[in-house]
């Protein structure tokens, strides 16, 4: 079936995909786990820690990009397990673009992939969403520690 998804490109899928949760995940903690060491280095600069917080998760979530637009282009080009049609001229860039809108949810629906990757791209979705949120939450974390700071440095007296 080159258009459709069999049964064995369903278990090719899911271990791919299981392989890219697995790593995109584990990349992201670790990135967020040292972002929270280093937070107390800039104590004091509070407004730094919240742009260092938000720069390092960019750095996250292109890494996430990064390695499902490789598995799109290396399974498609390599092993022809589907492909993306449309708009697209199947370098490597296509590939990261692509992958950035399916990681944000975006669609923008000129390029569109077929065959086996199309189960990539609904969990690739749902990764960038998790991350996404789990983005927010943490920079929500760490301005709260900076406007507890303010409040605690610059408030006082002023209630």
């Amino acid at each position: 079936m080159a258009q459709g998804l069999d049964i064995e490109n369903f278990f090719i899928a899911s271990g791919v995909a299981f392989a890219l949760i697995v790593f995109c995940v584990t990349v992201f903690y670790e990135i967020m786990a040292h972002v929270w060491l280093m937070l107390p280095r800039l104590d004091g600069c509070p407004r730094a820690q919240i742009l260092f917080t938000v720069l390092a998760s960019f750095v996250g979530h292109t890494i996430a990009v990064w390695a499902f637009a490789l598995a799109y282009f290396s399974l498609s080009n390599h092993f022809g397990f589907g492909m993306l049609t449309g708009n697209i001229e199947h370098h490597i860039l296509d590939y990261v673009y692509f992958s950035v809108v399916s990681y944000s949810s975006l669609g923008l629906g000129d390029v569109a992939p077929t065959g086996g990757i199309r189960m990539l791209v609904g969990i690739e979705a749902i990764v960038g969403l998790i991350l996404i949120g789990w983005t927010i939450t943490f920079t929500y974390i760490v301005t709260e520690r900076y406007l507890a700071h303010r409040k605690e440095t610059h408030g006082k007296g002023k209630q």
